[in-house]
């Protein structure tokens, strides 16, 4: 399948370094570029008839086989969807895509500033500040569209908000969501998409140790910023987007890897990494007969708290390597391993359950894996 378009990106960059003292020591030096992103062939299977299709419900095991059946799906087969793509529900026998492109569609763009300095303290050694500035824009989404009339859903079409209140397990949740003025349309239409656009910006410290005299070093602390943008066109259903919109999200991250050269040809190695808690967020499932009356499905999900509001803990981890090297007078030689991953066995949560309605809120869903030793034996020839 063609999907009918063709685009062209220019990509400038521009780099420069300056010699700060004038001997060699201290250096400025910035960069400033445009990145294209792919689009990939996810384009050309949005208008192939024979593309993906799915239906989403629901599913409650009412006899315990653990099986899925019809009957077993909350309200199918059209009360009930949740979402669904590459078909028409309500109209099965229709066999070619509803869905269109644009073809002036264009790739994804990011506009991206580096400044840094850096320093050489001594000999092998340096220190480095780096600022960075990023915007990513030109995002590629999809919007309802009706084919037969060639028109696409916009923000006008949506009506609300509806709002209402829901209590579980002694905490109570405000919420509110649009719906639409007509019934959904079967396709999407693949466009840019308007004003919405997301920053980055980020303060990078590092010191590295070329390896010499027995040693090197690597290591690094940053913070950073991310926020992003819907603007004034940059969605279409109100939902969620009040409470998303414009939120910085801080976090920060810290590396050291290292390795010395002890006597008798050992080597002692470790890689020591920790970060800030990754966003957890927290939403809820709401029923939603307004949205369900014109297709947009019979329940959605709400999000509570503003992005970062709630986070994992932070996370701290440590790696450990020693190496005896065994030479074999002109027949190569061998290298004895001992690896230790995790070395402080730390049972970080990665992730838990955020839906504040379900019983099962709160619960670990994945953890950092446990202490690992490896044994290894290499033959360098």
């Amino acid at each position: 399948i063609d999907p009918g378009f063709a685009f062209s990106t220019l990509s400038p960059r521009f780099g420069f370094t300056f010699d700060l003292t004038g001997d060699k020591k201290t250096i400025l030096r910035g960069n400033i570029a445009r990145y294209s992103d792919q689009i990939g062939n996810y384009a050309a299977d949005l208008i192939n008839p024979a593309q993906f299709a799915y239906a989403g419900y629901f599913w409650e095991d009412l006899n315990g086989d653990d099986r899925v059946t019809t009957d077993e799906l909350s309200g199918y087969p059209l009360d009930g969807l949740l979402d669904w793509g590459g078909f028409d529900p309500w109209n099965l026998a229709v066999l070619e895509t509803p869905n269109g492109i644009d073809k002036n569609l264009k790739s994804p763009l990011t506009d991206e500033i580096l400044l840094a300095v850096e320093r050489e303290m001594f000999p092998d050694f340096s220190l480095a500040a780096t600022l960075t500035l990023r915007r990513m824009r030109r995002f590629t989404w999809e919007v309802l569209y009706d084919k037969e009339t060639d028109t696409k859903i916009t923000q006008d079409d949506f009506l609300g908000p509806v709002t209402g209140s829901l209590t579980y397990d002694g905490r109570t949740y405000n919420y509110e969501y649009w719906y639409l003025d007509q019934f959904r349309p079967a396709g999407t239409f693949m466009e840019n998409r308007p004003d919405y656009h997301r920053n980055y910006s980020s303060v990078e410290v590092t010191a590295a140790k070329r390896q010499s005299h027995g040693w090197m070093l690597n290591a690094s602390l940053t913070y950073e910023v991310g926020k992003f943008f819907y603007g004034e066109r940059g969605f279409t259903d109100p939902t969620n987007v009040k409470i998303n919109d414009a939120v910085a999200q801080n976090s920060w991250m810290a590396k050291v890897s290292f390795l010395f050269e002890l006597p008798w040809d050992i080597a002692f190695s470790g890689f020591v990494n920790a970060r800030r808690g990754y966003n957890l967020g927290e939403q809820i499932v709401v029923l939603t007969p307004e949205r369900a009356a014109t297709g947009l499905g019979s329940y959605f999900y709400l999000d509570m708290v503003k992005p970062g509001a709630k986070r994992l803990p932070d996370f701290f981890n440590a790696d450990l390597s020693l190496a005896k090297t065994l030479r074999l007078n002109g027949y190569g030689s061998l290298v004895l391993e001992v690896d230790a991953f995790n070395v402080f066995n730390m049972h970080h949560a990665l992730g838990r359950v955020n839906l504040g309605n379900s019983p099962t809120y709160g619960q670990i869903t994945s953890i950092l894996n446990p202490r690992i030793i490896r044994l290894g034996v290499r033959y360098r020839f």
